[in-house]
């Protein structure tokens, strides 16, 4: 994409402006260069050089933020499946018996000979 110059976006937009399909709704290429320049500039700077007025660039330009914004939908999911573990270990004179989830497998690994 190449940077726009002030000139030649005034250029695009008078052609707009006498173009009758565009007269009332500018293509929006031609409004992301407007607010390129908006930004980089100033909004009153381009708002001069373009013939528009400062507040309604700046309106549209809050416009061009809110559109195509993420919005967050909450998603209920049922409750997790956790598989339940037992280890039993006998000794002569010890037994053990160790439930849980699978998780409680991975401290024990290196006393187990796991890796």
């Amino acid at each position: 994409m190449s940077i726009p110059s002030l000139e030649s976006v005034k250029e695009r937009l008078a052609e707009a402006r006498q173009n009758r399909s565009s007269r009332n709704k500018f293509p929006k290429a031609l409004w992301d260069d407007i607010f390129f320049l908006a930004k980089s500039h100033s909004v009153g700077i381009v708002s001069k050089k373009l013939n528009l007025t400062p507040t309604f660039l700046r309106r549209k330009m809050k416009e061009s933020l809110t559109q195509g914004k993420l919005t967050f939908q909450e998603v209920k999911l049922p409750p997790p499946v956790i598989e339940k573990v037992t280890i039993k270990i006998s000794c002569p004179r010890l037994d053990i018996q160790i439930e849980g989830p699978i998780a409680c497998i991975e401290p024990l690994m290196p006393i187990l000979g796991g890796k």
